[in-house]
């Protein structure tokens, strides 16, 4: 039988230990490095603000929105109630977002509250046993929670964590059919439309200022899921933090490689076998030999589509140009749309640290039967592109996790133990 959770091994480093089994060798596609010199993080692209309620971390911004228009959208720009001139000064206990104390151990972690290009966030952080090793966790959708759940590899690992948790922003009331979702970095803080590379150096420049200045002097990892693993992707591809960045692990994600095939706009004809991420597949029946019951995921909208035309639609200017139920074949591609996308924007994709890449299946290894919420419902077919578009000089894996939903790994330990050996703390 197959084993519930493995992994696929692409270019593995001579001291990598694999966590199961190599199921198969990914195929690898080399583009030109660039050098992350290149972009330049100021240390006044971040202002850090005094939080004088700690227990209620929103309390150290001033907010101000924008009259929504006809279509609910409006754009929110944030900034200190009170600025502080050294971060040192303002380090302050650390609560989540409805008050509750964070907690590394006995010891309660420390938070810092900032403002980036008019976007308000947060960072919770913990290194008590004075680890060299240090991983930052970036959460979903607009990573406005602490999600991702850090506190299962402090309990199993002595490494100093790092949390982001961004402002809610830009919130869609009228999402159909479902919640209201908190856009968090995501969020326009003008009128203008916006691009998803140009926001994600909010993302950017959080990374590069926690690797500067409070991570130990060890190995630094990013990890995160679904829209983290976008927003923790996006600042090695588009902003080129290659050089600071020792390891990745992306769950459920990135997903916007092609945002116009997730609205509908744009048709692919073949797609990759989501049991090792590399065979190229028009039917699952081209999936046989990739594994027991594997499926051909395509670049097609997910099943929650009205979330992704929230996200998408706003970015770009609060219309209704994502519409994947009203697409056709008739329906063009709209420009703006690939100026977002992984992969129509210039990148880097030749990574110089080692990456896992992991898929959760909301089926079993034996049988063909589907149910909800894995990531075949959560454009699972757009995120193995990326997979498949960069290249590792250590090594890339893709993971495979199944009778479990989307992100629902960061809760039965394979996505920490993933994360334990790709920073060598095993």
């Amino acid at each position: 039988m197959t084993p519930k959770w493995s992994r696929a091994i692409a270019n593995p480093s001579s001291n990598r230990r694999p966590i199961r089994r190599l199921v198969a060798a990914a195929a690898m596609i080399g583009f030109a490095f660039a050098s992350w010199c290149k972009v330049a993080f100021a240390s006044n692209d971040v202002q850090f603000c005094v939080l004088h309620n700690p227990e209620n971390p929103s309390s150290a911004f001033e907010r101000f929105q924008s009259e929504p228009t006809n279509t609910g959208d409006y754009w929110v720009r944030y900034s200190c109630e009170t600025p502080c001139e050294d971060w040192r000064e303002c380090v302050a206990p650390s609560f989540t977002q409805s008050g509750r104390p964070l907690m590394y151990g006995e010891r309660q972690k420390e938070a810092l509250a900032f403002v980036i290009d008019g976007m308000g966030g947060h960072l919770s952080f913990a290194n008590p046993h004075s680890s060299e090793e240090t991983v930052l966790f970036h959460s979903g959708m607009g990573g406005t929670n602490y999600w991702a759940n850090a506190r299962a590899l402090e309990d199993r690992a002595n490494i100093g964590t790092v949390m982001v948790r961004w402002e809610r922003g830009f919130v869609d009331l009228n999402v159909r059919g479902m919640f209201s979702p908190a856009w968090g970095w995501y969020t326009r803080t003008s009128a203008s439309p916006a691009r998803v590379p140009e926001l994600n150096k909010r993302v950017a420049t959080v990374i590069s200022w926690v690797h500067d200045n409070i991570a130990g002097t060890g190995k630094f990892g990013t990890a995160g899921c679904s829209m983290g693993a976008q927003a923790t992707f996006g600042a090695v591809y588009w902003n080129d933090l290659d050089d600071i960045v020792d390891y990745q692990f992306f769950m459920g994600g990135p997903p916007l490689w092609d945002i116009n095939s997730l609205c509908g706009r744009r048709k692919y004809e073949s797609g990759y076998c989501d049991a090792d991420g590399t065979t190229v597949c028009t039917r699952n029946s081209d999936c046989e030999a990739a594994g027991p019951f594997a499926k051909c995921l395509f670049r097609e909208p997910m099943t929650y589509s009205p979330l992704m035309e929230s996200i998408v639609n706003h970015v770009h200017g609060g219309g209704e140009q994502c519409r994947p139920d009203n697409a056709d074949e008739t329906t063009p591609p709209y420009p703006p749309f690939d100026e977002s996308s992984i992969a129509y924007t210039d990148g880097d994709t030749e990574f110089d640290h080692p990456v896992d890449f992991q898929l959760d299946f909301h089926r079993s290894d034996t049988s063909s039967a589907t149910g909800r919420d894995g990531d075949e419902d959560w454009a699972g077919g757009q995120f193995m592109h990326a997979f498949n578009a960069i290249e590792s000089t250590r090594w890339k894996s893709w993971i495979v996790e199944y009778n479990s939903r989307h992100c629902a790994s960061w809760y039965n330990g394979n996505a920490i133990q993933a994360i334990i050996g790709g920073m060598d703390l095993d």
